[in-house]
């Protein structure tokens, strides 16, 4: 065949409509959808890499709240998930090497840190970094014990002992299959510490629990995919990617006694609707090329990437605002606020308590919130990543991949990673109790904190103290406090003990609150 050079244009103009880079997330596209742009490329705004006070400055916060750094600049480096020991110290994970490049090469480099941040100077900023562990695979997930810390690794699931901030010996494996398969949008995270002494999971159907030196596993229901939280009842709360908030409608494991049966009821209800209100045009949401999924003005309709569920427990907020649940949305720079209610047969379902508005939203790309924590001072903690690529290879289209390109966001700075938290205004910050060296008589107290953060911090130890000591105090608690919270926490830390008590459990079974008497039946 004669080559012409009319031929020869049709077969450039052919190959200039290829995409250059074919991504993982073309093949995923069930739809097989034409990747045109929503947005053209002069109607989209920069998105710069934000100082600290420029980031501030960028968020709308709902009326009545400020947004105050704790932590950032070279103390926090790809942070995903913390946790809190008895002094209030935060522990914190760090995915160093989540997506390196937008092709994810090194990823699997052992890069990864747990490193331990403090306020040594009582101005509520977290100014000292200390490295516990190192060379870590994608660690996600972190819990604090008295003596030890349970955390991810890879696939595993590990304990090693501590002396302070020293880790102690070799990690024993807790799990060699705690995450297996999947990427880091799917591995199971979470480590919740439940009240019924259990440590619950997102993206996973597996609870842990330590009795003496040995950890145990069982079955659960299996929940969720990133983050995990509990109301003061202890009902669990969970998400995925296009869900805000899912809830159970009974205890973790109600219905699991008897090993054949399967309810036919369901377990989990979905609170409230996935609509969400940016405040900045987001095309740079995976798959924004399909119909629906931006609004006319070029806005994220409804959730596509939730991650970090929280029942917000604290005592800064406001008194209707406790027991709010509250959800990240990175993909449209945005905290969506979720009022939590629940029906006579005890079935979740919420509303969203600002209308149109987010309770936190941002014009800022770069800001990726993963994680929401109450914080022992009282206050909502946002753990963002700050960071450009929040989809993962796996799932990338070309389409996205011109999009972060384009604005530059695949070049973050050396260090990057924020931590923030939320107060009213009117409200200043708790004194952060120090719990740890304290016997399981001093330890009692904290049990009635209007605080759940410290309160269950307070149970955690009594029960891994172990011994009889504060048997008789627990037992009051329950039998003459007018304190449901203590209440409920109480019968769970003598259940952890195993130390049950027919007066306890009859003065329970007798309270006029139902989740005190429901706590009563679940033990």
């Amino acid at each position: 065949m004669k080559v012409t050079p009319i031929l020869l244009l049709l077969l450039a103009g052919a190959l200039l409509t290829l995409p250059l880079h074919a991504q993982a997330g073309d093949k995923r596209d069930k739809q097989g959808s034409v990747q045109v742009d929503p947005i053209p490329a002069s109607q989209i705004p920069p998105s710069p890499y934000l100082d600290l006070d420029a980031a501030l400055a960028s968020f709308a916060v709902a009326d009545g709240f400020v947004v105050e750094p704790v932590a950032h600049g070279s103390n926090v480096h790809l942070a995903v998930a913390l946790a809190f020991d008895g002094n209030g110290r935060a522990w914190t994970c760090e995915m160093r090497s989540y997506m390196p490049n937008l092709d994810g090469e090194g990823e699997q480099a052992p890069t990864g840190h747990i490193r331990v941040l403090e306020d040594t100077t009582g101005d509520g900023v977290l100014d000292k970094a200390t490295t516990f562990l190192e060379g870590l695979v994608l660690p996600r997930a972190i819990a604090v014990t008295g003596d030890g810390c349970l955390y991810t690794s890879g696939d595993t699931l590990y304990f090693i002992e501590r002396k302070g901030l020293e880790p102690v010996g070799d990690p024993l494996v807790v799990d060699p299959e705690y995450a297996k398969g999947g990427n880091p949008e799917h591995k199971a995270n979470g480590l919740l510490y439940g009240h019924d002494n259990w440590y619950y999971n997102a993206k996973s159907d597996k609870r842990y629990r330590r009795i003496g030196r040995r950890w145990i596993r069982e079955l659960t229901n299996y929940r969720g995919q990133w983050g995990i939280t509990k109301d003061n009842a202890g009902r669990l709360y969970f998400n995925n990617n296009s869900t805000l908030l899912i809830g159970d409608q009974f205890r973790p494991q109600f219905f699991r006694g008897h090993p054949t049966y399967t309810p036919k009821a369901p377990m989990t209800s979905r609170l409230g609707s996935n609509r969400v209100y940016p405040v900045r045009i987001t095309p740079g949401v995976n798959r924004a090329y399909q119909p629906g999924l931006l609004g006319k003005d070029g806005k994220l309709v409804n959730a596509t990437s939730t991650c970090g569920v929280h029942i917000y427990r604290g005592d800064n907020f406001p008194e209707a605002m406790r027991g709010m649940a509250f959800s990240c949305e990175p993909a449209g720079e945005l905290i969506k606020a979720i009022r939590v209610e629940r029906d006579q047969w005890n079935k979740p379902d919420g509303g969203h308590p600002f209308g149109k508005k987010e309770f936190l939203a941002t014009e800022d790309e770069w800001f990726l919130p993963c994680n929401l924590y109450t914080a022992p001072d009282g206050t909502l903690w946002i753990v963002d990543m700050y960071f450009g690529l929040l989809q993962h290879r796996a799932y990338m289209t070309t389409y996205l991949r011109k999009q972060y390109e384009s604005r530059g966001l695949h070049k973050p700075k050396p260090s990057t990673g924020r931590i923030y938290r939320v107060r009213y205004a009117a409200n200043a910050p708790s004194p952060v109790p120090r719990m740890d060296g304290l016997q399981p008589k001093q330890l009692i107290e904290f049990l009635k904190h209007p605080n759940g953060q410290v309160r269950d911090t307070a149970q955690r130890l009594i029960v891994e103290a172990g011994g009889n000591s504060a048997m008789q105090a627990l037992k009051q608690i329950v039998v003459a406090s007018k304190n449901p919270l203590a209440q409920i926490h109480a019968l769970w830390t003598l259940d952890g003990l195993g130390l049950h008590s027919v007066p306890a459990m009859l003065a329970a079974l007798k309270s006029p609150n139902m989740d005190v008497t429901t706590t009563a039946l679940d033990i």
